[in-house]
């Protein structure tokens, strides 16, 4: 028993012994284990770079209208949209030849303002081009020719168009603005736009902007000065945007309702027997055909007003230093109806009364328009067609408008003769030291894209005819579509000519024709009715045709410009 005992424990000892064998690991054999799962290590990720991609962006030349030796501002933005920096070369095209280079860097996702300075000592026209993009600047003498002016006025001609444009939109009609020599916008823009003019004014530090405002009568004023707005039957169109609109405006003229006042408009005297508010006898200037409610009343110079309008143009208009002058509209010498109350004592006065009080009131509009404003500011009166020979006004007045010239409106001065008349008259007189006359020509109210200049031949016949008549003395020309709508930005290809300065006066030909020489070239106009002939020594180019000879031929009622080939 003892001897079988010791036999057992003697196994249990070796069988021990031979399972710790198994579970170490020997020099020889591998071990047998369980394995433990080792994580992925995670890849790194790769950064997808891309290419540069460096674009000019905008382009902008200040100002666009220069006289010869001034400095000019191009500015060129360009941005990098790729994912690595580069370098890039900016090229200055000057009329098709390279005028600088600049080299710039930029790192991804940044932009960048490249300015050039340039200046230029010759007039003429420059097509200055970056990477495609294009703009024109105008190097001109501010006593070159031709002169040109535009009435842009209108509530359709800024108001409306700032609520309806997009940024771009307003800035190319800043920049075609800022072409003309004299431009005459809504006194109004003073107060609601009055960044434009100042931009106006850098593109083109030579241009006169003057303030279009109501003399001799205007709708606004009716609804300024009067309570009509207040009235309960006031008209269907007016609508609540106008009446914030118009009060507005008035609270920056700081006209209140004390300022109301019936007394400032011209009335018609009481009918024995019937009398009635001064309200309703109020006379008309213009009235509409369709619609009496934007009819526009006269006002009465032979009361306060001879005094309230010109302090206003002072204090709310010139002292803002956007405006070099005021453009009166409606500044008429006489009247042309009996029964007119111009002592406002309820009693109509003789035509001879009227005119005799109204043309002092005018005159003293004028003059104390004169005093507050200075010598240099520029007055500009719109009498349709004329002021009369002996006429007080010119001794305030720098000038007056012809408007409607060529035209077919009753007033208009419709040939020639007429034209030429009123012209000469103004522009002989000898107060103020500097005269300003304005002919504007139109397509009697027929309406065309105020912007595209592809108009009907006659049309265009008739934008030469009124252009070469102007060049024929020293006043400045516009052409639109008419009295119902001063507003349209037409550049023709005439307005680009670079005639120079004048070599002398208008000489009249044995044919009945007149032609006047300018350093760069000659302008003919033809008033009769026959085909007139012009011969050169020299090779000249006719502006309109672009046809070169020795000799040419103008139709009747026609005008041309004739540049001398270099």
């Amino acid at each position: 028993m003892q001897k079988t005992l010791l036999v057992l424990i003697l196994l249990l000892v070796i069988s021990t012994l031979l399972w710790g064998c198994t579970t170490t690991q020997s020099s020889t054999t591998p071990a047998v284990t369980q394995a433990t799962p080792t994580p992925t290590p995670t890849p790194t990720p790769t950064i997808k770079t891309t290419p540069a991609d460096i674009k000019v962006i905008s382009l902008s030349v200040t100002p666009i209208v220069v006289e010869p030796g001034k400095p000019i501002t191009v500015e060129v933005k360009v941005t990098n949209v790729g994912g690595t920096e580069d370098s890039h070369r900016l090229t200055l095209n000057i009329n098709g030849t390279v005028e600088e280079v600049k080299s710039i860097t930029l790192a991804p996702g940044t932009s960048v303002t490249v300015a050039f300075t340039l200046i230029k000592e010759v007039s003429g026209l420059y097509e200055i081009e970056v990477a495609g993009l294009i703009e024109t600047l105008r190097v001109r003498r501010a006593d070159e020719y031709p002169r040109l002016a535009n009435l842009y006025a209108g509530i359709d001609a800024f108001y409306w168009k700032i609520q309806q444009y997009t940024p771009t939109q307003i800035d190319s009609l800043i920049k075609i603005l800022a072409r003309w020599d004299i431009i005459a916008v809504d006194a109004d823009l003073a107060r609601f736009a009055p960044e434009y003019l100042g931009r106006i004014k850098e593109l083109n530090p030579q241009i006169k902007i003057l303030a279009v405002i109501g003399a001799g009568a205007g709708a606004y004023w009716r609804w300024m000065l009067t309570n009509d707005l207040e009235a309960p039957d006031r008209p269907s169109w007016i609508t609540l945007g106008f009446i914030q609109y118009i009060r507005d405006q008035a609270a920056y003229y700081g006209i209140t309702a004390q300022d109301s006042n019936e007394s400032l408009f011209l009335h018609y005297g009481d009918t024995p027997g019937n009398p009635k508010p001064p309200e309703q006898k109020r006379w008309i200037l213009w009235a509409s055909e369709t619609e009496s409610e934007i009819d526009w009343p006269g006002m009465n110079p032979n009361s306060e007003w001879a005094t309230f309008l010109p302090n206003l143009v002072h204090d709310k208009l010139m002292l803002t230093g956007l405006f070099n002058g005021v453009w009166y509209d409606c500044f008429l010498e006489t009247m042309w109806e009996s029964n007119l109350d111009i002592d406002n004592d309820g009693v109509g006065d003789s035509l001879n009364i009227v005119n005799q009080k109204y043309q002092e009131g005018m005159t003293r509009l004028l003059q104390l328009t004169r005093e507050l404003l200075g010598p240099e500011a520029i007055i500009i009166g719109n009498p349709g067609n004329e002021w009369s020979e002996n006429s007080p006004y010119y001794n305030y007045a720098n000038g007056l408008m012809q408007e409607c010239a060529l035209g077919i409106q009753p007033w208009s001065n419709r040939d020639f003769s007429k034209i030429w008349q009123v012209y000469q008259r103004n522009m002989q007189k000898l107060m103020p030291p500097f005269r300003i006359h304005w002919i504007d020509a139109d397509t009697n109210n027929v309406k065309y894209d105020t912007i595209d200049t592809n108009l009907p031949s006659a049309e265009l016949q008739k934008m030469r005819y009124g252009l070469s008549i102007t060049l024929l003395d020293d006043g400045y020309y516009g052409f639109d579509i008419g009295n119902e709508y001063h507003n349209t930005i037409w550049w023709f290809p005439e307005y680009d000519t670079n005639l120079g300065l004048a070599k002398g006066k208008a000489q009249q030909r044995d044919d009945g024709t007149w032609k006047r020489e300018f350093e760069n070239g000659v302008v003919l106009v033809n008033p009769t009715n026959d085909i007139s002939r012009i011969e050169f020594d020299d090779i000249y180019q006719d502006v309109s045709t672009g046809e070169r000879s020795k000799s040419f031929a103008v139709r009747p009622n026609d005008g041309r410009i004739f540049l001398k080939i270099q």
